[in-house]
């Protein structure tokens, strides 16, 4: 899988695409809710989609060096194409969405 992502250091912020996903649920029925949180996209605890981390099974060392990158940057604000936005401490997001790496 491959994942460009954008950091504006002046703001500190962080812009992926499909790297995360934090969905409110909002606009999902009972069910896709169900399915949401099930796989771990459901605000405000979203996370790399599942079939993504499935694909870094065998890869994880690789996943992360380079979520270490990504969190030396230190990035405050966290904007995603599929989600909410994550207005502080975006960081301590990405650490907890991607504890799976440990």
């Amino acid at each position: 899988m491959e994942e460009c992502v954008f950091y504006h250091s002046s703001s500190r912020t962080l812009i992926v695409t499909d790297l995360v996903e934090n969905f409110s649920g909002q606009d999902f029925n009972y069910w896709q809710r169900v399915v949401a949180k099930g796989v771990g996209i459901l605000a405000p605890n979203g996370k790399m989609p599942l079939d993504w981390r499935l694909s870094f099974m065998f890869g994880k060392a690789d996943a992360r060096k380079h979520l270490d990158r990504l969190l030396s940057w230190k990035p405050q604000l966290l904007v995603m194409a599929h989600g909410e936005i994550v207005a502080e401490n975006a960081d301590k997001f990405l650490q907890q969405s991607f504890k799976w790496l440990a």
